[in-house]
């Protein structure tokens, strides 16, 4: 089931990018529609590899803005330590859900915006850092969140609001850097 759900996420993001970009954005795609849907076989390989190493880096870059901003905090492994309460980030925290959706709207952004092959694949490869940096904000600002409003900011709505924070302010951050390049 979980394999035919990504094919019918890979199918309806083809339309989609036929529909808004037109046929030649699509073409341009081809290359990440297909490293998409050799990846939905070894999704759940992929999905374990890559979402330990963000889960760790956004707990340490966390538990460093949280310092710079007077919290006594600590980080164990891709654990974060505050005020004697611990915070999981966990595999759905790491963002790695949002990833796919995220390399998707990269590269068509670079076929837009850039023409030389090797602009394009700095561009890219902008993508990663900034997640992981906006995804950790994130997680700072849940732990901020839980001061005022307890543990109901790490679950629901609220949770998932500070998940399409992530996402926007990384797109947006993404198109700001093509336009300096």
């Amino acid at each position: 089931y979980l394999q035919l759900l990504h094919f019918a996420l890979f199918i309806v993001s083809l339309a989609c990018v036929v529909f808004f970009c037109g046929i030649k954005a699509m073409l341009a795609c081809v290359l990440p529609f297909a490293i998409w849907i050799i990846g939905v076989f070894n999704y759940s390989h992929i999905h374990i590899m890559v979402s330990y190493p963000m889960r760790v880096l956004e707990t340490i870059i966390s538990e460093g803005i949280l310092s710079l901003i007077g919290y006594d905090v600590f980080a164990l492994s891709t654990s974060i330590y505050v005020n004697g309460k611990e915070i999981v980030i966990t595999t759905a925290c790491s963002g790695i859900e949002h990833l796919w959706t995220l390399f998707l709207l990269a590269w068509i952004s670079c076929i837009v915006m850039f023409k030389k092959l090797y602009m394009r694949a700095i561009y890219f490869l902008c993508i990663i850092p900034l997640f992981i940096v906006c995804n950790a904000y994130r997680v700072v600002l849940s732990v901020v969140g839980m001061k005022f409003w307890g543990e109901k900011v790490l679950e629901g709505n609220a949770h998932f609001a500070l998940g399409l924070f992530a996402i926007i302010s990384t797109m947006v951050l993404f198109v700001i850097v093509g336009l300096l390049l």
